[in-house]
């Protein structure tokens, strides 16, 4: 086996040899290092963290809170709320909800059962720690706001790929650069990116409802976005 990190070559190309296709710096990267330089309280201890019903997640859906939906993929494909992220806690949990959460984000938490706290504290060690709660009983809850829960159908090589030819689907593409860069579906979008490590929806993505995201297994494939807001 020929060990690269030996073979004849300057620096700069040893550098860039090194770097090619590493993913981005996410954004709290420097938030982080900000923070590490200052005085923080202490954390809540466990059982703190406030169970909100309906009424209090919604009210804090209306203050700008982001909705993280912590739960598996296939459970949330099969019901979620509007408004929306998914970030599935088997995983690099904190780092994937990074790049779709800023730090200063107010965030409520949906979660299996007794899954709640864990979350909560995975994100306080990215200092992601405006936590305003979790939302109690989820079954419940979808079932009470059954007019804004909605379903993210997930499909196979086969199906995406008669979907995309359809002419019907806008791909989003939320691979890191390197990862393009081997290969992409034609006419795919990339998210517009507000800062390094961090994803954002395109523009033509406002405007078109159905959204195909093709990445590789691991944490980013089961990332969905949704734009719709929580009524």
């Amino acid at each position: 086996m020929m060990n690269l990190s030996v073979q004849p070559m300057s620096e700069d190309e040893f550098v860039a040899m090194v770097r090619s296709g590493q993913p981005a710096i996410p954004e709290y990267f420097a938030a982080d290092a900000v923070l590490n330089r200052k005085d923080r309280a202490l954390a809540g201890t466990y059982g703190d963290l406030h169970a909100l019903n309906v009424r209090e997640l919604q009210d804090a859906a209306v203050r700008g809170a982001r909705i993280l939906d912590t739960r598996s993929p296939e459970d949330f494909a099969e019901g979620h709320l509007a408004g929306s992220l998914n970030v599935g806690l088997d995983g690099r949990f904190a780092e994937t909800a990074g790049m779709v959460i800023g730090s200063d984000d107010e965030i409520v938490i949906i979660a299996d059962p007794g899954r709640e706290e864990e979350a909560a504290m995975r994100l306080g060690r990215i200092g992601f720690d405006r936590v305003a709660g979790y939302l109690q009983t989820p079954a419940r809850a979808f079932a009470e706001l059954g007019g804004i829960v909605q379903q993210g159908p997930r499909v196979d090589v086969e199906a995406f790929d008669q979907e995309r030819t359809g002419g019907d689907v806008t791909v989003l593409d939320v691979r890191n650069p390197g990862e393009v860069d081997d290969g992409a579906v034609p006419d795919s979008l990339r998210p517009g990116r507000t800062g390094p490590g961090t994803l954002r929806f395109h523009p033509r993505c406002a405007d078109e409802p159905s959204r195909r995201s093709p990445c590789p297994a691991g944490p980013r494939r089961r990332l969905r976005l949704r734009q719709e807001p929580l009524g």
